[in-house]
């Protein structure tokens, strides 16, 4: 599937999601914004970008780095609120706040199975970041 198709099923999705649990959903015409969607509720106003990706070895894992022709970039926690995740296997949408670029250089994983050795230091687990759950809806 090409990238492009995927993003906006990625978007899509997650526009969804948030108009389920009562937000406004606006959408950038084009692809030049770092943010997707905008999302309003009760005056609060939420900034995303959004991604699908297809898990690999039960884990989600979200590239922080975006590089294509002429162009190459590592996303800042000051561009968006949130990365709005869609899981292409099992079609759920994780929320998962800028800030943790801060704290991973080039990519974050989000676990959906515990690992087989058993670790849990340093281990984010996908379940912990489903939308409904960060957004208490």
């Amino acid at each position: 599937m090409h990238s492009k198709r995927k993003g906006n099923i990625g978007q899509f999705a997650v526009g969804l999601e948030l108009t389920k649990l009562g937000y406004s959903v606006f959408t950038e015409e084009g692809d030049i914004s770092k943010i997707d969607i905008l999302a309003e509720k009760d005056g609060k106003i939420l900034r995303i970008q959004a991604k699908a990706i297809t898990p690999t070895d039960n884990c989600i894992h979200l590239h922080l780095k975006k590089t294509g022709p002429n162009y190459s970039f590592a996303y800042q926690p000051e561009m968006f609120d949130y990365f709005g995740i869609y899981d292409l296997e099992d079609g759920k949408v994780y929320l998962v706040g800028s800030d943790v670029l801060m704290k991973n250089k080039n990519r974050l994983n989000l676990r959906k199975t515990k690992a087989k050795n058993n670790q849990t230091a340093n281990v984010r687990m996908a379940c912990d970041f489903e939308i409904n759950k960060v957004l208490g809806s």
